[in-house]
């Protein structure tokens, strides 16, 4: 069957909440026929007519890109589900789901869409699209960056301004060295000094200062003065007089990192008073979830808002708290964030005053250099890597999954993935083993409370979360998820269903492929052709000749291959379009 259509539809269905957005969508069908795609409606009617070389929701090759693409969020008035990308004569663009033109296909690469808006770029020039396909500027800028709070930055020559949402350059190009909007501002760099302009291109904060935090917080900038740090306020006013040889850009839960010449770290509130006394070596964390890490002469340790030490954190490298949690490291570190957008610009980037090495260890290019991009969506956890020793503690130090493990994958909703010895297991947020570090594989199906499990003999079976219980002995020699509370099993190198919960069988193993439940209907072959069972397992969709391929069903409809051609079908199997396309793919 399609098969990889499939796959990808059940894994993005748990990494991409859209994806289980898109049934509320039109449906939409792209065919090929004479090696071009056109888009047929829900109806079986051509929507599109075949004139594009490839059509797809994402034509972006790498598959993180691919995921990250599909989880944007195109716009108040349109989600990213409904949006088709093209191409055509090796130039891309993207139609909605009804086949309307919403960017035409002249673009050479792109951003994700943001704030109802798309980066694209052509000659190694970039413009900008609206949701209403719109083109709001001309292909004229060397670079540009995401939308954030209605205003994008741009630079023609050398130097950077600001254009809104209609693609009128309200902030004219003049900057040396730009950040995004936030709340009405944006910091920005002018004739070697740092201020801060509003959409309007006003004054908002004098070019002053020698350097600059990224944006405000808590209403306040931190700004360079005579080699000293000290905030502002958004008119300008200091508010914190300039006496801090280093001062963290942003408060965190209501409280800034700074440091005095010659003294130790502590931290103040957004009225300048200190709440905790200098003591600290090093600030390592911001303050999130009550908790900061910091370095002393005795070690790291994680602190309160009180500046009482809460537990040692002797690791080599810790983080923020995050849902109770906290991720720590050991050992060599390799650190390489993946974005969760991406970036139209080319070229190199460069940290700002807390970039690397920082007290904070913000990741490369908070700040915008040559290279744009949105500056906070970098994660340091979602790139992984096997020679990252990660672990976990709770917020009272307690270690939830251990570091001297081989691997702790990344913390999810229902715990982690741990590897020892070759060997898989699953551990919960609170520290315990869900599953035992026994396991040839694990596949988590948080939608069914199960695990796939692969034990040393190669059969599978299922347990549940969070108790590991058997649910489905391990008898079989493949499981997979079928949908609708059922999976697939391989028995005798044939495939049947059975029930998730208790592992009663409901189709005898019989089967040469499956595929997955789609509107209470699931395509299975035997022998040379293809049919539909129902939830029961009888049989309710066949046909009176071969069916050579078929795909899922999806909004009450299926793609089906006859004579080497395929067509479309509802969920009684009446064609809507008889076969006649060389290939179909339901969106």
């Amino acid at each position: 069957m399609k098969y990889k259509t499939a796959v990808w539809a059940a894994l993005l269905s748990i990494s991409c909440p859209l994806f289980s957005a898109w049934a509320e969508e039109p449906f939409a069908a792209a065919y090929k026929t004479d090696g071009q795609w056109g888009l047929l409606n829900g109806q079986g009617q051509e929507a599109t007519a075949p004139v594009y070389d490839k059509m797809d929701p994402s034509l972006e090759k790498d598959e993180s890109q691919r995921a990250a693409d599909l989880r944007a969020s195109a716009g108040k008035d349109m989600s990213r589900s409904s949006l088709i990308e093209v191409q055509k004569n090796s130039r891309r663009g993207f139609l909605d789901r009804t086949g309307h033109v919403v960017v035409p296909a002249e673009y050479q690469d792109r951003s994700v869409w943001k704030d109802g808006h798309l980066a694209v770029e052509q000659n190694r020039r970039l413009g900008f699209y609206d949701l209403s396909g719109r083109q709001t500027s001309s292909y004229s800028y060397k670079e540009v960056s995401d939308y954030r709070d209605g205003m994008a930055a741009v630079r023609t020559d050398r130097l950077y301004g600001f254009v809104d949402g209609e693609g009128r350059e309200t902030v004219p190009e003049l900057y040396q060295d730009v950040n995004l909007f936030s709340g009405g501002l944006a910091v920005v760099k002018k004739d070697g000094s740092w201020g801060a302009v509003n959409a309007s291109g006003g004054t908002a904060v004098p070019f002053l200062y020698e350097d600059a935090g990224p944006f405000f917080s808590e209403g306040l900038l931190a700004v360079k003065k005579g080699g000293l740090w000290g905030y502002v306020n958004t008119s300008g006013q200091a508010v914190i007089p300039f006496v801090y040889e280093q001062a963290s850009p942003l408060f965190h839960e209501g409280l800034a990192a700074v440091k005095k010449k010659g003294a130790l770290w502590g931290f103040i509130n957004p009225q300048g008073d200190e709440v905790i006394a200098p003591r600290f070596d090093e600030v390592l964390t911001p303050f999130s979830e009550g908790l900061a890490a910091v370095r002393t002469s005795d070690g790291n340790a994680y602190i309160d808002k009180s500046g009482k030490m809460v537990f040692s954190a002797n690791f080599d490298q810790v983080y923020a708290f995050h849902g109770g949690l906290a991720e720590y490291r050991t050992g060599e570190v390799v650190s390489r964030p993946l974005r969760a957008s991406i970036s139209v610009g080319w070229g190199g980037f460069r940290g700002g005053p807390w970039g690397p090495g920082g007290p904070f260890g913000f990741g490369p290019g908070w700040r915008f250099g040559p290279f744009f991009y949105d500056p906070w969506f970098w994660d340091h956890s979602m790139y992984d890597q096997e020679e990252i020793h990660r672990g976990y503690i709770d917020r009272s130090g307690r270690i939830i999954a251990d570091a001297a493990l081989d691997h702790v994958y990344p913390m999810t909703d229902i715990g982690a993935l741990v590897k020892n010895n070759g060997r898989y297991g699953w551990i919960s947020r609170t520290g315990n083993y869900t599953l035992h570090i026994r396991y040839k594989n694990i596949v988590p199906l948080p939608d069914q409370n199960l695990f796939l499990v692969q034990e040393e003999n190669g059969r599978w079976g299922a347990l549940t979360n969070p108790d590991g219980a058997q649910a489905v002995p391990s008898l079989y020699q493949g499981l997979s998820d079928a949908g609708s509370g059922l999976l697939a099993y391989r028995q005798n190198g044939k495939w049947g269903l059975l029930q998730s919960r208790d592992g009663r069988i409901v189709t005898p193993a019989v089967y040469d492929q499956t595929g997955r439940f789609g509107d209470g209907l699931i395509p299975v072959k035997s022998g040379q052709s293809w049919m539909y069972l129902n939830e029961s397992g009888s049989p309710v969709l066949t046909f009176g000749q071969p069916v050579q391929d078929v795909t899922d069903f999806r909004q009450g409809r299926a793609g089906v291959r006859i004579g080497g051609r395929w067509g479309l079908i509802d969920a009684s199997g009446h064609f809507l379009v008889q076969p006649a396309f060389d290939d179909l793919k339901i969106f």
